[in-house]
This record gives C-alpha cells, sequence and structure tokens, in this order.
C-alpha cells in the first residue's frame, strides 16, 4: 500500500518494524478489518464493521503507540492504559514485541 509506505518511511527502521510487525498482526487476527492510512495523524486505523475506527497503531519519533479510541471503557487492572484524553487511551507497544511475535509464530511479515 503506497500511503503505509509514505507514512511508515518518514520513520527510523526500529518504528518502521515494529509498527510493520503491529500491522501484520492486526491483519493475521482480524482479517475483515477495514484499514484506513491517515497521513495526517501519523496512524493506521482499523474499523470493525460498525464505520467507526475502533483502534489505531500510531507511529512517533521514538515509539508506537496502540490507540484504543473507547479504551476509557476497558478494565486496566495492570495500569497498562495511558491517556487522559475523554474516551481513547493509548499502551507504549514495547519494542520486544517485534522478538516475542515473530517467535511464537503470531505473525511473519
Amino acid at each position: 500500500m503506497a500511503e503505509w509506505d509514505e507514512l511508515a518511511g518518514n520513520y527510523a527502521e526500529n518504528v518502521q518494524s515494529l509498527a510493520a510487525a503491529l500491522r501484520a498482526l492486526m491483519r493475521e487476527i482480524a482479517p475483515d478489518a477495514e484499514e484506513n492510512v491517515h497521513l495526517g495523524w501519523k496512524a493506521v486505523g482499523y474499523c470493525f464493521g460498525s464505520g467507526r475506527e475502533a483502534l489505531a497503531i500510531g507511529l512517533y519519533k521514538a515509539h508506537v503507540n496502540m490507540i484504543l479510541f473507547d479504551g476509557i471503557d476497558l478494565d486496566d487492572p495492570q495500569g497498562l492504559l495511558e491517556g487522559t484524553g475523554k474516551r481513547a487511551r493509548h499502551v507504549k507497544v514495547p519494542f520486544r514485541l517485534i522478538k516475542l511475535v515473530t517467535q511464537r509464530g503470531v505473525c511473519t511479515s
């Protein structure tokens, strides 16, 4: 996807690799989800049939976030969710996830 290449190409290799691994994971666990690249938001959003995006992968200079648009409604007993917005919450995804995902065979790209 040309838009993905344009978005990811603006970031360091480690950010690109982690975002690509998360994107591959999303395609594997939710193959029917609609993917939308938002160049202005620097994110890739996912709709699950409602026409409204439920989550996104956000790319930043030194990290990648998994953004949950209705994260305020989720139980978070371990305190992983960050953010103070009205509805959305996010998780900063650790770079070691790439290794964990590929070691466990969750995704291959």
